[in-house]
């Protein structure tokens, strides 16, 4: 009964396309010819055009992907969970060939990696992971524009559940750090009155026939190894797990590296933008002019949502940590030719900066304006609905005040002390002496933030003895008006109202102030007071 249970998991856990073919041969799809691709002119190159087409894209290099191992696992709700991973005891072998005799690199997994997250949980046993570089495994080579396959890296599974796991799985752009679906399956295994998917071939001979990096990405590679799906493949896929296959959702953006940035693919064919005419481009300038000369900002808040709960862990694991620390001011020259960006780092006194020229306006709210000392970096400037100031660039709306880093990215390393606090009789308690009323003296108070700023430690010393709490984000309680604050989770310890406490900062930033008196999650306070945060320190800067 366990092996025909993990036989109709497994079916239904892969993320590949329903079967379009009853022909149960193995064939080999790579070694089929296929025609050449017409060439494409420069300017329409999207392999080119994009300012994704930087092996540093996303944070992190490359060539991580060498050496980054690779494991396969399946959730309950029928998802496929897949980790890049660190191993300095084992690495990639090449050559060796997979199952279909394709050249590969491959690494043998451990019994315990790769698991079907299920009721009885089980692992995917005699495991071989592969992984193709710069070529589809099923794909002639010939198909893709020289080059083309240069950033991507395929991977692929070969194990054991009962019966015999040979699965084509995704598709990782190395550059971009995206992830493409390139497979659908061509005949299933039957095992008692279950079926598995046997075999594949390229998405390139169904759907519509496009090339898999033309689709919609499924999801992206955080810098810690983890993939991050996005919602329309989550929901396609659970809504109908047997048949899903990679679409175009006519997004009016490209995707970005956020768990709410689907969008289309980067690769996608450029159209070629039309010039307008000249009572357009003079309606462009004129709303353009009104907001010249004016500094306008952008921060990145990906993820920010107030009042709402927050996973600390999923907080870093997507890569929200540490993007609103940039400070990106845009001004526009008198005559709406020139774009001058500044790039300014919160901790630091660095600055870059970065000057764009107009370079074709394509209707009286839209142009491209191109790095004046890179034409890879292209910005689109939209105005919106004509209104004074309502401008956004590469689709994020500028602003005219800048109200700062996030909370926790204002936090990160940061350390807050205080040599001594008189605490007034009956002002407080201790978290883990629920209902002790106190007052008096507590000494050596310190906060320390770890470094993305969803953690921090709090300790001091009360009548000779040390004490010290743990506590981890929560909730954004963020207004911009009384600067950033946030809503911590006591890990250790929980007192008899709850086991939360607001934190905010004061002074600009070089005062913290939070109450010893743990509290619900949703306990009355005011943004304005500072009520009940008896517990005060100074930055150590």
């Amino acid at each position: 009964m366990k092996y025909i249970l993990i036989l109709s998991l497994l079916f239904t856990y892969s993320c590949l396309h329903n079967y379009t073919s009853k022909d149960n041969k193995s064939n080999n799809y790579r070694s089929m010819k296929v025609p050449p691709p017409e060439p494409v002119e420069a300017e329409k190159d999207p392999f080119l055009k994009s300012p994704y087409n930087s092996p540093n894209y996303g944070g992190f290099s490359a060539s991580k992907f060498d050496t980054w191992l690779f494991r396969v696992s399946f959730s309950s709700n029928k998802l496929p969970m897949y980790k890049f991973f660190d191993d300095s005891k084992r690495k990639w072998t090449t050559p060796s060939r997979d199952w279909k005799n394709n050249i590969a690199s491959s690494y043998k997994a451990n019994d315990d990696e790769n698991k079907i997250y299920s009721s009885p949980e089980s692992s995917i046993s005699n495991v071989t992971i592969y992984k193709y570089d710069r070529n589809n495994p099923l794909y002639n080579i010939n198909g893709y524009l020289k080059g083309r396959m240069d950033r991507f890296k395929f991977y692929a599974i070969d194990g054991k559940a009962g019966f015999d796991i040979k699965q084509y799985l995704i598709a990782v752009d190395t550059y971009s750090k995206f992830v493409f679906a390139f497979a659908t399956v061509t005949s299933i295994g039957t095992s008692g009155r279950n079926t598995y998917p046997k075999d594949f071939k390229a998405i390139e001979f169904s759907a519509d026939k496009l090339h898999f990096y033309e689709y919609d990405p499924i999801g992206y590679v955080t810098q810690n190894g983890d993939i991050v799906f996005y919602k329309h493949y989550e929901e396609e896929f659970i809504k109908n797990p047997n048949a899903y296959y990679p679409k175009q959702h006519e997004y009016d953006k490209v995707a970005e590296r956020t768990s709410s940035g689907e969008g289309y693919s980067p690769y996608k064919p450029i159209m070629t933008d039309a010039e307008v005419s000249n009572e357009e481009k003079n309606a462009f300038y004129k709303e353009m002019q009104k907001i010249a000369n004016k500094e306008l900002y952008w921060r990145d808040y990906s993820g920010y949502q107030k009042n709402n709960i927050i996973d600390a862990d999923k907080w870093v694991k997507e890569g929200y940590s540490g993007r609103s620390l940039i400070l990106y001011k845009y001004n526009i020259s008198s005559n709406a030719q020139i774009i001058n960006l500044t790039k300014e780092n919160y901790n630091h006194n660095n600055k870059e900066d970065i000057e764009y020229r107009i370079s074709i306006i394509t209707s009286d709210k839209n142009a491209k304006y191109v790095n004046t000392k890179n034409n890879q970096d292209i910005i689109n400037v939209e105005l919106q609905n004509n209104k004074t100031n309502a401008i956004s660039i590469n689709d994020n709306k500028l602003t005219t005040v800048d109200n700062g880093p996030l909370f926790v990215d204002r936090m990160i390393n940061k350390r807050f002390t205080k040599d001594s606090i008189n605490l007034s009789p009956g002002s407080s308690f201790l978290p883990d002496t629920s209902g002790t009323v106190f007052g008096g003296t507590i000494n050596n108070l310190t906060y320390q933030f770890n470094n993305n700023g969803t953690k921090y430690k709090m300790s001091f010393i009360y009548k000779n003895q040390r004490y010290e709490y743990n506590f981890k984000l929560v909730r954004f309680d963020s207004n911009p008006a009384y600067n950033w604050t946030s809503k911590f989770e006591s890990i250790n310890v929980s007192g008899t109202l709850g086991k939360y406490t607001r934190v905010v900062l004061r002074n600009n930033g070089n005062t913290i102030r939070s109450s010893l008196t743990l509290q619900s999650i949703n306990s009355a306070e005011s943004p304005h007071s500072d009520a009940g945060l008896e517990m005060i320190a100074d930055l150590q800067k």
